[in-house]
């Protein structure tokens, strides 16, 4: 199933598995910290695993609202890292996710990692870096805004398909 959360290595203090009702377990905690860890995120729609080092993770809950601030080296990249803040408000276990703010700051990103598998315009993205921005909203479990600023250097696509230019004339990508 997707929208899984498994915690390994956690669980209460009767010895119970955080695993059977994670993110109940999880939201009902005061806060619980990671720090300089390794995470390990499985993407099931691209069968891809990437591991995060140098993780640093606090959740703060109190009542029905939460506080999710952390940090993390990005895969595969000497020296990227992601920062990120997340507002929660609600009975995130039961409900999902109804309103929340979000903010995510990324330095150094390798897209070929990030992107694996996926294409921009027709090709594989074979390399480059980004650095970003990203501020977003949840509102009655609604994406409503959504807004970011991207800066990307020694971007590389590899691929047979021509990109359409501004003028809407395929022009022969250099890659």
């Amino acid at each position: 199933e997707d929208n899984q959360l498994r915690l390994l290595g956690f669980g209460d203090a009767g010895g119970r598995s955080a695993s059977t009702s994670s993110l109940e377990w999880l939201f009902n905690q005061g806060t619980i910290s990671v720090i300089d860890s390794a995470v390990d995120v499985y993407d099931r729609r691209r069968d891809l695993i990437m591991r995060f080092r140098d993780v640093d993770l606090t959740l703060e809950n109190q009542d029905r609202r939460h506080r999710i601030v952390g940090s993390a080296g990005v895969p595969a990249v000497q020296g990227g890292r992601i920062e990120f803040r997340i507002e929660l408000e609600g009975d995130v276990a039961r409900e999902g996710i109804r309103d929340a703010l979000l903010y995510v700051h990324g330095e150094n990103v390798s897209l070929s990692r990030w992107l694996q598998g996926s294409t921009v315009a027709g090709a594989q993205v074979d390399g480059g870096r980004a650095d970003f921005d990203v501020w977003g909203a949840v509102a009655d479990g609604r994406a409503r805004s959504v807004r970011g600023r991207l800066s990307v250097r020694d971007l590389a696509l590899q691929g047979e398909r021509p990109l359409a230019g501004s003028t809407g004339v395929p022009t022969a990508p250099a890659y």
